[in-house]
């Protein structure tokens, strides 16, 4: 559930694939954590439940949990349809323990806290490759 016009860091219980330990489905489980300095590739996306009345979506990639911002994608009353549908990027130069965490703010006029949907090989999904040391 994504509360209305709040940032909300997604967690993960469940891995496709993890190679590297990048990611714990017992502690943390939002984050990605970078074992070594490298250069990433960092990725993410939702769906989020089907509204008319959505104002704003954003979907962030944040770092360390901070106020640094390394991605974001953004959906617009001009861009919106009823069921809003974000994937965000970036390419990123990293120190070793540095994490990413993925964050979706969402507001709407009703006030209302929607669902992040479970979509087969889409939503939610964060991701991350190593491009090089």
């Amino acid at each position: 559930s994504i509360p209305d016009a709040t940032l909300t860091d997604l967690t993960f219980d469940t891995e496709r694939f993890d190679r590297g330990a990048f990611h714990s489905t017992v502690s943390n489980t939002g984050r990605l954590t970078i074992p070594h300095a490298g250069t990433y590739y960092v990725g993410g996306s939702i769906d989020l439940a089907a509204g008319t009345d959505y104002s704003v979506v954003y979907l962030h990639i944040r770092l360390n949990v901070g106020a640094t911002i390394i991605g974001t994608a953004i959906q617009t009353p001009s861009t919106l349809n009823a069921t809003p549908r974000l994937t965000v990027s970036t390419v990123w130069s990293f120190a070793a323990s540095d994490y990413v965490v993925l964050t979706v703010f969402q507001d709407n006029t009703t006030n209302a806290a929607r669902n992040c949907l479970a979509t087969a090989s889409f939503s939610p999904e964060f991701y991350i490759y190593c491009w090089g040391g």
